[in-house]
């Protein structure tokens, strides 16, 4: 399948693997995909698909993984133990990688601390007509 003007990627659905092609600009992207896997397959082994290559250079970068069992359940209604078993992973999955390896990754954008940062560039320098205390928070 190929990524349209509406995804980032397109999926090929093999019997064991899985590979995500980004289309051209959404390098970002998959190296992000690419880190999380790797994070996950070192902290959370069996949890997420185990990394198998990728070529994160390539024009329209690609990410290969390995196929989880099962099927999708988007669209589904969930009963108890389906609901139990996917809270359960999506927490182990908040909770595998230690904060202090988590320190080293990136933020991503979109996040406070890089938005504020943007923002902070973009705006031009003001000198505000209020008092100290508040010219101090406009900065």
């Amino acid at each position: 399948m190929t990524a349209d003007s509406w995804s980032t990627h397109g999926l090929d659905l093999g019997p064991d693997t899985v590979t995500k092609r980004f289309r051209t600009g959404f390098r970002e992207q998959s190296e992000r995909e690419w880190r999380a896997l790797t994070l996950l397959d070192v902290h959370a082994p069996g949890l997420a698909p185990t990394p198998r290559h990728a070529d994160l250079a390539a024009d329209e970068s690609t990410v290969v993984m390995s196929r989880l069992p099962g099927g999708p359940l988007r669209g589904q209604r969930l009963d108890d133990r389906q609901l139990d078993a996917l809270a359960s992973a999506v927490s182990e999955v908040y909770g595998a990688v230690p904060a202090h390896v988590l320190d080293e990754v990136p933020v991503r954008p979109g996040h406070r601390q890089y938005l504020t940062g943007r923002i902070r560039a973009w705006a031009p320098p003001a000198r505000p007509r209020v008092g100290p205390e508040v010219g101090r928070l406009l900065l």
